[in-house]
């Protein structure tokens, strides 16, 4: 929360999901999604669906009031850059993803959907969101289907990587890599929120 207000990643209209390993007063795990509205203080005005269910016979979209959790907010769309982000990415790509460099190197790239990649030496705090602070900037555009060309806004070399393993059902993609003009292996692999399906 920045100043009482939601972040602005987290805006009116953007659809967010929640997701809890402990059980709340109900003994059930947090796992919902909605459509964020407004926070007034502590408090999260929300629209959700899933409001009625079997004891009611019917099922209902209400507008609620949550208490703001932000350690259970485990993703959202922003719908304002959805509309404006023209191709969508691959579902490999998107995201944080550890990028170690041979010999010792290890770097945090995030891939957002602007054609975009923004890269950090520190270990993100979430995985929700891109890295605050300056990072280093650089394009990419896609190269084929499992293929990514990074293009630094630097002096640093371009950088062309291949999906390597990609597994859904394990949650687990890598990709390798070169620098251009260098026979430097890179070998990356996304970096996924614990808990999701």
């Amino acid at each position: 929360m920045i100043g009482g207000k939601l972040p602005l990643f987290c805006a009116y209209g953007d659809v967010f999901r929640l997701f809890a390993q402990t059980a709340d007063h109900n003994g059930t795990n947090l796992n919902h999604m909605g459509v964020s509205l407004v926070l007034s203080g502590e408090d999260w005005y929300t629209a959700e669906s899933g409001q009625g269910g079997p004891s009611k016979g019917y099922d209902a979209i209400e507008r609620k009031k949550r208490s703001w959790k932000p350690a259970s907010l485990q993703g959202w769309v922003n719908i304002k850059a959805l509309l404006t982000a023209g191709a969508a990415l691959p579902y490999w790509l998107g995201g944080w993803w550890e990028v170690f460099e041979e010999p010792f190197d290890t770097w945090y790239y995030y891939f957002g959907s602007n054609g975009k990649v923004l890269c950090t030496t520190i270990q993100p705090a979430s995985l929700s969101a891109p890295p605050a602070g300056s990072p280093l900037v650089g394009n990419f555009h896609l190269k084929g289907m499992f293929g990514v060309e990074v293009s630094w806004q630097s002096a640093d070399p371009n950088e062309r990587f291949t999906l390597g393993e990609q597994s859904s059902e394990k949650r687990k993609f890598t990709m390798l890599g070169t620098k251009a003009g260098t026979i430097q292996k890179i070998k990356a692999t996304r970096m996924m929120i614990k808990g999701l399906l």
